[in-house]
């Protein structure tokens, strides 16, 4: 499920939306991190320091995609 909004209670939300009673509970929207190494894919090394520049953009875009669909923002 996705959150959207947070409206006060009894707001209308539209067809599409369900509402979930929270209360008393802490909404989190997402996982943050302050510092992470999207090209850090492997335990090997040597096998990153000698990637080349585009490889390795690559494989951090992708561990950028993962972050973002694990929840962190």
């Amino acid at each position: 499920k996705e959150i959207r909004g947070i409206e006060a209670p009894g707001a209308h939300f539209g067809v599409e939306a369900e509402e979930i009673d929270a209360g008393g509970k802490t909404v989190l929207p997402g996982l943050m991190d302050i510092h992470a190494h999207f090209n850090l894919y492997t335990q090997n090394v040597l096998e990153m320091l000698v990637e080349d520049p585009a490889t390795a953009a690559f494989n951090a875009a992708i561990g950028a995609k993962e972050y973002l669909r694990q929840g962190y923002t």
